[in-house]
């Protein structure tokens, strides 16, 4: 039996102040805020709240455009 791959999601941010971490592989999600962003921690460690249109799969990137979260729950 094949093993499994990882589902990993990066971060595509749609807002200039979080530039600086397009790309960046997310390593946990926290919780949801009033106005429905989500609490990520970065790979690197750093910690930032996000709507969820801008997390997407890392293995869709490239193909069709993207698997944005919204699209997945």
């Amino acid at each position: 039996m094949g093993k499994s791959p990882e589902l990993k999601w990066v971060l595509r941010p749609s807002r200039a102040e979080l530039a600086e971490h397009d790309g960046k592989e997310i390593y946990a999600f926290g919780d949801t805020d009033a106005v429905g962003r989500v609490e990520v921690t970065l790979t690197d460690g750093t910690r930032v709240r996000v709507r969820r249109s801008e997390l997407i799969r890392a293995d869709a990137l490239g193909c069709r455009g993207g698997e944005r979260l919204r699209d997945r729950l």
